[in-house]
């Protein structure tokens, strides 16, 4: 194999690391970007906080029925729909960096947890009841009380709600099922042809 053909490896193999390094640190959740929990494929769609500051919409609301209301199109049903929810989202409102997650993965390895980027999970307050602030499931029953007009009232919970949260530190993100399978990098498919030319030339 040429050292010509060496030096332009060697200068895709740099610039690949060099992209890596320029997204150190990046929103971790990309609109449009597909996502998995372990089973099926999530197209990443948004993000509301749990803190909503009208107080004329307080519902009792789970994660799912939230992302419904703010989401949804005709035709959507709510399995169309997952959530997450992390511990570590602590540094601005929508933004959850690579470390944020690799500490969240770190933690949950330590608790014996297995992690995924859509954990179906939300972050909830409480109406006078323990525990308050909390990640709970994103399907969890939050109209306690069952009343008709969903109203947020003792006992209930809910994901979307005016209530003791502070505005960028309890964020839910939601996703929308998706078929799509995720693109390999453009980089790395350039480098695998040139390697296939490379092989060609050298064979020759």
């Amino acid at each position: 194999m040429s050292s010509k053909f060496l030096k332009v490896m060697f200068a895709v193999v740099m610039s690949m690391g060099l992209v890596g390094q320029s997204n150190a640190g990046i929103i971790y959740f990309q609109k449009g970007e597909v996502y998995s929990d372990g089973k099926d494929l999530w197209e990443y769609v948004g993000f509301f906080d749990l803190r909503n500051n009208d107080k004329k919409e307080n519902k009792a609301l789970n994660g799912l029925e939230a992302a419904m209301e703010l989401f949804s199109v005709p035709g959507d049903k709510s399995e169309d729909f997952a959530l997450s929810a992390f511990w570590e989202d602590v540094n601005a409102s929508g933004v959850i960096t690579e470390d944020e997650i690799n500490e969240e993965k770190r933690l949950d390895a330590l608790a014996g947890l297995l992690y995924a980027d859509v954990n179906h999970k939300a972050w909830y307050d409480s109406f006078n009841s323990s525990p308050g602030l909390n990640i709970v499931l994103e399907d969890t029953l939050a109209n306690v009380n069952g009343d008709a007009n969903d109203a947020y009232e003792q006992g209930d919970f809910s994901a979307y709600v005016s209530d003791r949260a502070v505005l960028g530190f309890n964020i839910n993100y939601v996703f929308k099922r998706t078929t799509q399978v995720p693109e390999p990098s453009t980089l790395a498919l350039f480098a695998l042809v040139l390697l296939g030319l490379g092989a060609r030339k050298f064979k020759g």
